[in-house]
């Protein structure tokens, strides 16, 4: 039936404007009620240590956190654009929308490498320490050109640039190439012979005991190791066994000072003293000094008595106590 111009209308059109105007306004707050909830809702904050830039950033973007990098910081144990540290931490839990802040690391510091070509590889490794570097591969070269344990090359070579915490492989002096001998037999000598012999054949007279021999006198060599006949080579050790009478027992000992100035230079040297008496060979002192030390040192001794210094292995004095 066709409504007639300025009739009202019907009670069903009303209602149909009623329910469609609540069903608008349900939807409607649907929606804002979601989006508060969403806006409110709490996460936990994922870890993100050790992982990229990139990957971080998705991992929040999932959880819904905002990401900044607050600082780059050099790190020679992660490699550059991996995340250091991270605040809130991880594990916390927060509101959606929270800021997540993180230290991105460079990587690895470049470090001018020094020049430690010349001087002693104790100084080398004193000299590459202070600049965060490691020494690498120690090769070892005989030569008589350069003392023992001189550096004579280094690779990579100075002046070059390396990440921190990198290794410099060392090329050092072994000094001149050993000379090889047969033991003489040294058994029978006196022990100043000995001494000069042994001196001469760059052997070191390490360890010298005594035994009690009436039938010798003070001072001889009853045994030795290594053996007559054995093969030696300069730089070894040997040990000797010498003989003391019963009126050397009854000596009474007597203190002396030995007093010693380390020479000038630029290194520490290693010095070592030992003191040959009636009671054997003892190694009194053995350490690193540094140039121009002032030492002094005290021991009891029996009979004639000697001491013996050396410097970085090599005998630069004797003199009698």
């Amino acid at each position: 039936m066709i409504r007639r111009p300025g009739a009202p209308p019907k009670r069903s059109q009303y209602l149909f404007i009623l329910i469609t105007l609540s069903l608008v306004a349900f939807v409607a707050s649907t929606l804002t009620t979601t989006r508060l909830l969403r806006r409110s809702k709490v996460v936990e904050v994922p870890d993100l240590k050790g992982k990229s830039v990139e990957v971080a950033r998705s991992l929040l973007r999932v959880k819904r956190l905002e990401f900044d990098i607050s600082e780059f910081r050099f790190n020679q144990h992660t490699p550059a654009n991996l995340i250091l540290s991270q605040d809130p931490p991880a594990g916390q839990e927060v509101k959606t929308g929270r800021m997540v802040r993180v230290v991105v690391s460079r990587g690895s510091q470049e470090i001018g490498i020094p020049d430690v070509r010349g001087g002693s590889l104790r100084d080398a490794i004193v000299l590459l320490g202070d600049k965060g570097l490691n020494p690498g591969h120690i090769s070892r070269y005989y030569t008589e050109e350069a003392p023992k344990n001189t550096v004579l090359g280094q690779w990579p070579q100075a002046a070059e640039s390396m990440q921190q915490g990198g290794h410099v492989k060392l090329l050092v002096s072994a000094g001149p190439r050993p000379v090889k001998w047969v033991m003489p037999d040294l058994r029978g000598l006196s022990l100043d012979p000995v001494t000069q012999l042994a001196r001469h054949l760059g052997i070191e007279l390490r360890n010298i005991q005594s035994r009690l021999d009436d039938t010798r006198p003070t001072g001889t060599v009853l045994e030795q190791q290594p053996g007559p006949g054995e093969c030696i080579k300069s730089g070894d050790q040997a040990a000797l066994t010498i003989s003391r009478r019963s009126e050397d027992d009854q000596q009474t000992g007597r203190y002396v000072t030995i007093h010693y100035r380390v020479p000038p230079g630029s290194s520490e040297v290693r010095v070592k003293f030992v003191v040959q008496d009636l009671t054997g060979r003892h190694e009194i002192h053995n350490a690193m000094e540094r140039p121009s030390t002032e030492l002094s040192l005290g021991r009891t001794v029996y009979g004639r008595a000697t001491v013996t210094i050396w410097m970085n292995g090599q005998v630069v004095e004797e003199r009698e106590l």
